[in-house]
């Protein structure tokens, strides 16, 4: 966020009734809510710059719900609590509480604290990949067989099968799967 506005936050606060973003229901209570980030790198129309500036807030859960911004209407809301992370494309934090100046801390350029995941989009392809992976033993062969596909339709590949594979050849490199696609 804007650096000036982030400095007015850690000195005075986040007031609910002053930032309200939206009003939503769940399970016929109605909040009212500000947005934010689980991850700094997912908010894409702030880009860091020398005036800008990540904040980072500490809540208490009870105070706070997750969106897929991917679903219609509010519908993937739940309890933060509730959340496990990598489970939304877009998560997107509601915040239901004025937040006390003790409890916001403005970051660094580097964060001061280590990052595990680059964004909420790479961390939701990474734990789709790896529960498709445990459930389907051919994920990864018929997954990229599938993306050779393409890329083959698109004229990007030259195409040659057999009784047990398929081969995708281009600029003298051959990559081989097994005929299950």
């Amino acid at each position: 966020m804007p650096k000036t506005e982030a400095l007015n936050y850690a000195s005075g606060g986040i007031k609910l009734s002053e930032k309200k973003e939206r009003e939503f229901s769940l399970n016929g209570i109605k909040y009212n809510c500000f947005f934010g980030w689980l991850h700094p790198n997912d908010d894409a129309a702030q880009k860091r710059s020398d005036d800008t500036v990540c904040v980072r807030i500490n809540v208490d859960a009870r105070y706070c719900f997750v969106e897929d911004l991917d679903l219609p209407n509010g519908e993937s809301i739940k309890p933060f609590s509730n959340y496990q992370l990598g489970e939304y494309r877009r998560p997107r934090c509601l915040v239901c509480c004025t937040v006390l100046p003790s409890r916001i801390k403005l970051q660094g350029r580097r964060l001061d604290e280590p990052i595990l995941y680059e964004n909420s989009k790479e961390l939701y392809l990474e734990t789709l990949q790896a529960e498709l992976e445990g459930n389907h033993p051919n994920f990864r062969n018929d997954s990229l067989c599938g993306f050779f596909e393409l890329l083959h339709r698109q004229g990007e590949f030259e195409k040659i099968e057999n009784a047990e594979t398929i081969i995708y050849k281009s600029k003298g490199r051959h990559y081989t799967f097994e005929k299950r696609c």
